[in-house]
């Protein structure tokens, strides 16, 4: 059991060579980065300004140490004194008084280590960082992660600098402990089914550092409202077999899909005169998770010669199926040291705003702190945990499985205890041609037998996509054929869409905060709308990604200034993003997901596909997401953004019911609002729409006439509950003709 625990001053160093530590000591923050350390004592400018993080690039190439040192614990002949690293970035040797007792790689795995047998008076703890892990030396890009489980995005990415951390992410402390204590104390189960209600059987899985002879375990498990269900006391031994039945336990649910109930199990290692040597608390959920096929999925391919059919990928929760609506999540620092518990709360806070019940936690970022998964558990968000592999092609070599192991096995075991834990995924676009990795590849057949063995009730992908999943596309207009998004979504066909995106600029206040003042207007190559990804991020969608400069002008006209432009840019996004949303969402249950890239981001982007700008930067198309993610809505299928006058605007209309419940939508109505004008379309009996069920109404359609403005809307309202109720905004061009007004020009 810890009894204290020591919190150390930390000075740091740098050195070319690992064993020859003489470089200048200055003052270090625990957990934070050697670059922070090393800028704040020379007093360097924000890391984030301009193109300032270029001035890190040679850090990643030395040796660092982290030093510290204490005095001897006052400790008695059953104690013992450890040292705790909760998150290495990225591998490091451990000496204590000269001697190492730890040689550690892994971001994910936290080093526990007993430092009793070398201690002294005054003691000596060194923490040596080597330098980034490179697969090859040349060229400087993301593929040298492909031989190391440290987070592949900060070696450079589309919203991410070049910028790779080395440092103590998480806290480390010194622990004065019993001899004896649990390294693992954690009730599995599984829920079964039995004449249409669960049981779960429960079992213990324990295991004790040091010995365990004649000690005494006793564990309770509590109700969510503080019932005691059972009450066992026994030695080790006995502990390890304990079985016990709860028959129809109270269920965890996601959000919108019942409540959150969680029991306590609690543990307490004792020995024989019963004093309490350690304790460990459990919150549990019982749920039940499955992946199972779409609506239709087995009816496809429908002719000869055969082939499989779309690979599973609608949730299953408690025997419920529901549409995964939700984000992809990358870094929330491009240093993980900076994020705190109360970062990670705010970033779940504002996906259960969205309206999100699911979150994708992308392969190429690492693991979060315990905070995000406990509330991701308190509010009913699912989580889509990826293994630390993204867009490269990872080898079968011996040394990288091992570590892939390590920290594959690290992470499952820290997590599985999680209700919200939904589904783990070998990573990122492993099977596309820019990896290049398949079903056969070790990395992804050694991940499902380690998701299997330690949790093999939580489903299993390899990569997203596979086979019926679609990525993209990452603009509101496809740069190569003019087609938008609403025709693009309108007429796929995909199981789910696990990333997409409009990107938006940042906000006004935000740009100046990072880009000189002389650079701020106009957006142009060479300045620090480039180096934060504003423009030339990605050339292969467009050159002005992910400002799409050329996009906003063609719907809105040139903009004349910063502000125009931003105004311009954040509607174009919200508006995309939410048909977007709302036109997966119409197509279930043959699609049963949709999650936009990305949610957030890193650092400060002058533009990106994200829903928060950093650090925690509400853009306005949250909003417009979460208007589209409401459980029930009525929802209309406008098959472009943009019109001509005297063209026919057509329309469809949907009822959607994503709820737990039985909703009923009362008659409906289509109205186009253009100008001061409105224009009934149709008139709708909706009716009571069963939970989980969509209801497909009827077709609206109406001449644009010649006074149609640029914007013009189009609303869909419920007489009875306007919660439900719908708008769109669409953009209307002049008809053209030509000299003899016989030919329509742009038609």
């Amino acid at each position: 059991m810890v009894i204290t625990t020591n919190h150390f001053i930390w000075t740091c160093c740098f050195h070319s060579k690992e064993n020859d530590i003489n470089g200048e000591w200055i003052a270090a923050e625990v957990p934070g980065a050697v670059q922070l350390d090393y800028a704040r004592h020379h007093k360097w400018p924000d890391y984030w300004y301009g193109d300032e993080f270029r001035n890190y690039e040679w850090m990643e190439n030395q040796y660092w140490t982290y030093r510290t040192t204490f005095t001897r614990p006052l400790l008695n002949k059953s104690e013992r004194y450890l040292i705790h690293l909760g998150g290495v970035d990225y591998a490091c040797l451990v000496r204590v008084n000269g001697v190492v007792l730890a040689d550690h790689e892994g971001y994910a795995t936290p080093v526990t280590i007993d430092v009793t047998t070398v201690l002294q008076d005054e003691n000596c703890l060194d923490i040596t960082l080597r330098p980034i892990p490179k697969a090859y030396p040349e060229p400087v890009d993301r593929g040298q992660a492909a031989e190391s489980c440290k987070p592949t995005c900060s070696y450079g990415w589309d919203w991410h600098p070049r910028l790779v951390p080395i440092g103590l992410w998480k806290e480390c402390v010194g622990h004065k402990a019993s001899a004896s204590f649990f390294s693992q104390a954690e009730l599995r189960y599984d829920l079964q089914t039995v004449d249409s209600h669960y049981k779960a059987v429960c079992y213990s899985e324990l295991a004790i550092d040091g010995e365990s002879e004649g000690l005494v375990i006793h564990w309770t498990l509590e109700s969510p409202d503080g019932a005691f269900i059972f009450d066992k006391i026994g030695t080790v031994q006995e502990a390890r077999k304990w079985v016990s039945t709860l028959e129809q336990p109270e269920l965890w649910w996601p959000r919108d899909q019942g409540s959150q109930a969680c029991y306590k199990s609690c543990w307490k290692l004792s020995d024989s005169n019963g004093h309490v040597l350690d304790r460990r608390e459990q919150q549990v959920g019982f749920r039940r998770v499955r992946l199972v096929m779409n609506g239709g999925a087995w009816d496809k391919p429908d002719v000869f010669p055969k082939s499989r059919s779309d690979a599973p990928i609608t949730l299953e929760i408690n025997g419920r199926r529901l549409f995964g609506m939700g984000s992809n999540l990358v870094p929330s620092e491009i240093f993980p040291g900076l994020v705190t518990d109360e970062r990670e709360q705010q970033l779940v806070d504002s996906a259960f705003q969205a309206g999100f019940n699911l979150l994708r936690l992308w392969g190429g970022a690492g693991i979060h702190r315990d905070a995000f998964y406990e509330r991701c558990d308190e509010l009913g968000i699912l989580v889509w945990q990826e293994f630390p592999l993204a867009c490269n092609n990872y080898p079968d070599s011996p040394e990288y499985l091992d570590i892939l192991q390590q920290e594959a096995v690290s992470m499952i075991r820290q997590l599985r205890g999680h209700p919200s834990i939904a589904l783990w995924c070998g990573g990122n676009e492993l099977f596309n041609a820019w990896s290049g990795m398949d079903d056969q590849s070790h990395a992804l057949r050694l991940l499902n037998s380690l998701a299997f063995a330690e949790d093999k009730n939580t489903p299993f992908l390899p990569t997203a996509p596979v086979v019926g999943m679609g990525h993209g596309p990452y603009a509101c207009v496809d740069t190569a054929s003019g087609e938008d998004v609403l025709s693009l979504f309108s007429r796929s066909t995909h199981t789910a869409y696990t990333e997409f995106a409009v990107p938006g600029p940042a906000a006004v206040s935000t740009l100046k905060s990072f880009i000189p003042q002389d650079e701020l207007w106009p957006p142009r190559i060479g300045t620090a709308w480039e180096t934060h990804h504003g423009i030339g991020a990605l050339p292969s969608i467009a050159v002005d990604s992910w400002l799409m400069h050329a996009t906003i002008d063609s719907f809105f006209g040139t903009s004349q200034n910063l502000d125009e432009l931003v105004a311009h840019g954040q509607i174009l996004q919200s508006i995309g993003l939410q048909h977007i949303f709302e036109e997966s969402r119409r197509q279930w249950p043959a699609c049963s997901m949709a999650m936009n890239w990305c949610f957030n981001e890193p650092w400060p982007s002058a533009a990106n596909n994200s829903l928060l700008s950093w650090p925690h930067e509400e853009k306005p198309a949250l909003q417009a997401v979460a208007q589209a993610c409401r459980a029930s809505l009525l929802s209309a299928r406008v098959r472009k953004l943009k019109w001509t006058t005297g063209e026919q605007f057509m329309c469809e209309c949907f009822a959607i019911n994503h709820s737990a419940e039985t909703t009923d939508f009362g008659l409906v109505d289509l109205v186009l609002c253009i100008g001061a004008k409105e224009i009934p379309l149709l008139s709708w009996q909706a009716g009571a729409l069963q939970a989980g069920t969509n209801k497909i109404g009827p077709h609206g359609s109406v001449c644009l006439p010649p006074d149609t403005p640029k914007q013009f809307t189009l609303h869909i309202r419920s007489a009875c509950n306007s919660d439900y109720n719908n708008s769109y905004t669409f953009f209307c061009e002049p008809k053209i003709v030509d000299e003899n007004g016989s030919r329509e020009l742009n038609a």
